[in-house]
């Protein structure tokens, strides 16, 4: 299966599913595409890592005789595959429902054990649904399928944690973090916890430089932000094409920041992963370890 799917992300119709994604997701760029094509088979088929971690999970190609059901969100490319990459490993079947958002997914139909539905309605006979999207979606499909087993996994941020000491190099990383798949997606940093007096200066010149592609939809939220808040007298910092405030905000385009005197006082509850100098430019490459919302998806495919 590894060969295989290595072999798909190397063909014309993954060429053909690109430029449609392209096409019918402005939020996608040609970079954060190939950065989550990249990031999947450097941690989920290095087929050394699979082996370590299946032998870990005493994990085996024994068919499980199991149909699981996997909801793709849209938001970044690829959302879904590892729901996807875990079933398959554990025996089972899966039914694959992409998101309108990401027709990439598309490219698994390919596979023997995988079928692609249009629509969660066509969620039947199945033995458990995984879901990871936010929380309107996955309340909707709990009520639709209320005597299925079901894996949920609702709305998560991700926050970095700076200590003041960060050299350039460290910043450059973390500016990824912010940046790729355009803030979106539960992996990307989009709340800073500073130390009390902190200076900007470095970060908001990391962010001003970076070299990551934004799409045209970002630019315009930008520029929408920045004028609303310079309208409004509020306090940000601009950093060209993105701002720095200090109040809580779900705009793209828009990092707040919160000072902190103790580390422990920061509030971790909800949040998917944290950035530190130690693993800055890591947060959109998860291991094939890092079950999204710590939930563990093999012990729940085991279970049923």
């Amino acid at each position: 299966m590894i060969t295989k799917i290595k072999q798909l992300f190397n063909s014309s119709r993954f060429e053909q599913l690109t430029q449609l994604a392209l096409e019918q997701n402005h939020w996608f760029t040609l970079h954060s595409i190939e950065f989550a094509k990249n990031a999947i088979i450097s941690q989920f088929l290095d087929e050394t890592k699979v082996n370590i971690f299946c032998s870990k999970r005493g994990i085996t190609n024994t068919p499980r005789n199991k149909d699981i059901g996997v909801v793709c969100a849209g938001n970044i490319p690829f959302v879904g595959f590892g729901d996807m990459f875990y079933a398959l490993i554990s025996g089972c079947r899966v039914k694959l429902k992409p998101s309108s958002k990401d027709p990439l997914m598309h490219i698994f139909d390919e596979l023997a054990e995988v079928e692609i539905v249009e629509s969660i309605d066509n969620f039947t006979n199945i033995d458990a649904i995984l879901i990871m999207g936010s929380d309107s979606t996955c309340q909707l499909i709990e009520s639709k399928y209320p005597n299925t087993p079901i894996l949920s996994r609702g709305s998560m941020h991700s926050i970095a944690i700076l200590d003041g000491t960060e050299n350039k190099n460290e910043l450059n990383e973390l500016t990824k973090d912010m940046l790729l798949h355009s803030s979106m997606g539960c992996r990307s940093v989009t709340e800073l916890f500073v130390p009390t007096e902190y200076n900007f200066t470095n970060l908001a010149s990391a962010l001003s430089q970076s070299k990551i592609e934004l799409p045209k939809p970002w630019k315009e939220c930008y520029n929408y932000q920045k004028a609303l808040r310079t309208l409004k007298g509020e306090e940000f910092i601009d950093c060209e094409h993105s701002i720095l405030t200090p109040h809580k905000t779900g705009q793209l385009a828009v990092f707040s920041y919160k000072y902190y005197s103790n580390t422990e006082q920061i509030d971790i509850q909800q949040v998917q992963h944290i950035a530190t100098k130690e693993n800055f430019g890591t947060a959109q490459c998860p291991s094939i370890e890092q079950f999204a919302n710590k939930e563990n998806v093999i012990d729940f495919i085991y279970s049923l």
